[in-house]
């Protein structure tokens, strides 16, 4: 369980280094699904609760996994789109 934490703590820090450096909304969501399974992790330490199949903390995990995929998704179907024109056409001038 310690190297668990360790490792999961080295991707945080290596996806918060990615964000601050390019700030794109995949790592930004990715860093926000970590912080959620980060708080889960804990509230599922602090509680008596024997088992992590509980639906509260199965539905958080579901939703951290949820967001990256519309990230993923999202980031794809960003790159797909075609690129819009975004030059200018002066208007025609008139002459006199």
């Amino acid at each position: 369980m310690f190297i668990y934490r360790r490792v999961r703590s080295l991707c945080k820090l290596f996806y918060l280094c990615s964000f601050l450096r390019k700030r794109p909304s995949l790592t930004c969501i990715i860093a926000v699904a970590f912080f959620m399974e980060a708080l889960n992790r804990a509230a599922l330490g602090l509680t008596t609760v024997s088992k992590e199949q509980e639906p509260f903390f199965y539905l958080v995990r579901l939703a951290a996994f949820g967001l990256i995929i519309a990230a993923i998704v999202d980031k794809n179907r960003a790159e797909k789109l075609p690129k819009q024109s975004t030059r200018q056409t002066s208007p025609p001038s008139t002459q006199r």
